[in-house]
C-alpha cells in the first residue's frame, strides 16, 4: 500500500518553502544595506581600501559625474591619484559638517531600479535621506550616492 503524507505536512512544508525564500529575500536586502553601510563608514573614515568598493567609471555622487571626470583622466597614475583624493578629501568635508556614522539611522532597501539597488538611510542631524545604489548582481560596488530630493 502507498503512504501518502498527510495534507498538515505538505502544508507546512510548502509552509517553509516560501518562509525561506522570504527569509532569503530579507537577508538578501539586509546584505545590500550593510554593504553600503561599510562603504559609507569606509568614505567617513577616509580608509583607501574602500576604494575598490566604488565603481570609479560609473559613480555619481552629490549631484556630480564622478564617472565621467574619471573615465577623462589620461592614464592610470592620474586615475590613482583622484581615487586617492577622493576616499581622503570624504572625512574632511563630513567631519566640518559635524557629522558622524551613528546619526544615519533606518538602513533599508528604497527600490530596484534596473540592476542597481538602491539603499535609504536616514541622517538625522540634517533630517534628510541618503540615497545609496549597488548593482543587484555582480560586484557590489558604490554607483550612487545622492541625497533625496
Amino acid at each position: 500500500m502507498e503512504r501518502t503524507q498527510p495534507p498538515v505536512i505538505g502544508s507546512l512544508i510548502l509552509l517553509l518553502l516560501v518562509g525561506g525564500a522570504a527569509l532569503m529575500l530579507s537577508r538578501a536586502g539586509r546584505s545590500d544595506a550593510e554593504v553600503c553601510r561599510n562603504i559609507l563608514n569606509g568614505l567617513i573614515e577616509g580608509k583607501s581600501s574602500v576604494a575598490r568598493r566604488i565603481d570609479w567609471e560609473r559613480l555619481t555622487a552629490l549631484g556630480k559625474d564622478i564617472g565621467a571626470e574619471y573615465r577623462g583622466l589620461p592614464n592610470d597614475a592620474e586615475r590613482a591619484r583622484y581615487r586617492q583624493s577622493f576616499v581622503m578629501s570624504f572625512p574632511r568635508g563630513f567631519q566640518q559638517a559635524h557629522g558622524n556614522l551613528s546619526s544615519f539611522r533606518n538602513w533599508r532597501i528604497k527600490a530596484r531600479e534596473g540592476n542597481l539597488i538602491v539603499v535609504a538611510v536616514d541622517y538625522e542631524i540634517k533630517h534628510k535621506t541618503l540615497l545609496m545604489g549597488v548593482p543587484a548582481s555582480g560586484p557590489k560596488k558604490l554607483e550612487t550616492l545622492q541625497w533625496q530630493q
